[in-house]
């Protein structure tokens, strides 16, 4: 029933359960399980009865704005007056979830320092915020303040577990293709210098959140123009207006504009993931760990996620056995856990099997990868243009048009591209961000699209092994750096690859709005690899 709902921080009503343990009177550690975008509590209403059965009190609430949470327009009540939704926003959604923690504490049902969050996709995003924030709060005027329940007392996330989380929303909507290269920084830079939109992907939300979702009308809050922000063209960027909404995105809505030392934090993401890369998660990683050697964070990348992720069952088994663990220790004190910094991976194959085969674990990121396998090709390599290759391709391996998981498209040559033809002459596994180096010589613009695409090809067929988009300002003449979203995945001996870099890939990414031309050459691939140096190698392969 509506009446049922709780009442938020600024009144809004909130459509939330809490499952309790079997047995004992609280209070308990608890577990929030948020949900994805477009969906309410019921989705997560499995699994957080799952860890009520394990011991702890487990909340799942619909998200303001969604579902009944004034999302539905039967649930709008006039306390909805202004419930809207915000995005991810930790001055809004995300201080809903701490206020009825701080409610929870309060009726002796939640340890006020025993708290978890994990959820995948838009949940994820707010997990991984609630753990920078950890014992904080984010006040409307964008200031941070001590997180206390209504009847004060002190409240503090011990350990969180994101799944398929952005790191940086303008990252996200805007990718760039160099969010994850440095160890020291964050990705503040993606704001002074954003990519191109992700169009196929938040076309499908913006649709979507007019039927699904309750939306402030235009001008009536500034915190909030979704609609608009996604229309804004690569000139409208530059703009004053435009600057606003990128702080906006990136100030309330990244975990990494947060400061401070987060909660112990398990990431998941995954490989194949084209909304939210693995990047994401290794851009968290590499910033802790250069902050803190010893920094409490846990790292888990499989063939998981949105689209074109396989999310084999056994593997997405795995992941919850081991966020489970996580739990246990950081929120219960339970089991001894593994060494802060170690990393977890699956290969992606693209195979029907239950699984993605064993686990490849080490001590870090950095000890996974034992060698780098690169070639290089001086001379010309092609001429990108504006106009891109072919359209059917790129609609083919665009994940929400296609749906497809690993879809395999006759091989051919494409116009107005740059490309590389390589064999495989020694096997390895290719595990990590490939990195492209060129030279390029360009003209118009000034605002360049280069999509990078890394193909396998067998049998006269290709099938897409990693992506990235990248902005080039022009004139330019030069070298550059690209570097891919990343993969984990076994290549054979005598096994073909495919290097290609074009200046047009809608609808993944949104087309250019500008005319250029760039003419590539001397291309260079590195890509690291598992095995030991020597072991790994590619080698040129020439025409007939």
């Amino acid at each position: 029933m509506l009446a049922d709902r709780v009442p938020s921080w600024d009144g809004t009503p909130i459509d939330a359960d809490v499952h309790l343990p079997p047995t004992g009177d609280g209070p308990w550690p608890t577990v929030v399980w948020l949900h994805g975008f477009g969906d309410g509590k019921e989705v997560v209403e499995v699994q957080a009865a799952g860890y009520a059965a394990r011991g702890y009190a487990a909340l799942s609430l619909s998200a303001r704005g969604f579902a009944r949470s004034c999302g539905e327009p039967a649930s709008r009540t006039p306390d909805c007056a202004r419930g809207w939704m915000h995005i991810a926003d930790q001055r809004f959604e995300v201080r809903d979830v701490q206020h009825l923690l701080g409610l929870l504490a309060d009726q002796g049902i939640t340890i006020p320092d025993r708290i978890g969050a994990t959820g995948s996709s838009y949940a994820g995003i707010q997990a991984l915020q609630l753990g920078f924030l950890k014992d904080r709060i984010r006040l409307p005027d964008g200031s941070f303040a001590p997180w206390r329940s209504p009847a004060g007392k002190a409240m503090r996330v011990a350990g969180v577990a994101p799944q398929l989380a952005w790191s940086d929303m303008v990252a996200a909507v805007y990718p760039n293709g160099d969010f994850g290269q440095a160890t020291t920084r964050t990705s503040t830079a993606t704001r002074r210098r954003p990519g191109f939109r992700l169009q196929s992907f938040y076309d499908l939300i913006r649709n979507g959140a007019q039927f699904l979702n309750l939306l402030p009308s235009p001008g009536a809050d500034p915190t909030i123009e979704f609609q608009r922000w996604l229309a804004l063209t690569g000139d409208d960027l530059t703009t004053p207006a435009g600057r606003t909404a990128l702080d906006e995105l990136y100030e309330y809505r990244s975990a990494l504009a947060i400061p401070g030392t987060p909660a112990p934090l398990m990431l998941v993401q995954g490989w194949t993931d084209n909304a939210t890369p693995a990047a994401h998660a290794l851009v968290v990683y590499r910033t802790l760990r250069a902050r803190d050697p010893d920094a409490k964070v846990w790292m888990t990348l499989a063939d998981f996620g949105h689209w074109r992720a396989m999310n084999k069952r056994r593997t997405n088994l795995n992941v919850g056995d081991r966020n489970i663990a996580f739990f246990d220790h950081f929120l219960r004190g339970r089991r001894d856990f593994f060494p802060p910094g170690q990393v977890t991976v699956y290969r992606s194959d693209c195979t029907r099997k239950r699984s993605d085969g064993p686990a490849i674990r080490a001590a870090s990121f950095n000890a996974l990868i034992r060698s780098t396998v690169s070639v290089a090709d001086r001379g010309p390599a092609g001429t990108v243009t504006s106009e891109g290759g072919l359209a059917s391709v790129a609609k083919r391996v665009d994940p929400v048009t296609s749906r497809l998981h690993c879809p395999t498209i006759p091989a051919r040559s494409e116009p107005n591209t740059a490309s590389l033809d390589l064999t495989v002459t020694r096997p390895f596994t290719y595990l990590g961000q490939g990195v492209i180096r060129a030279r390029v010589r360009g003209t118009g613009g000034p605002r360049a699209q280069v999509v990078a695409r890394l193909w396998h090809i067998e049998r006269g067929r290709q099938r897409l092994l990693d992506r990235s988009v990248t902005r080039i300002d022009l004139p330019r003449r030069g070298a550059v750096r690209i570097e891919l979203n990343g993969n984990a995945v076994r290549l054979r001996r005598g096994e073909h690859v495919r290097l290609q870099l074009l200046g047009r890939d809608a609808p993944t990414y949104e087309a250019p709005d500008q005319r250029f031309r760039i003419a590539v050459s001397d291309l260079e691939l590195e890509l690291p690899a598992r095995e030991r140096p020597g072991t790994g190698a590619l080698a040129v392969r020439r025409p007939g």
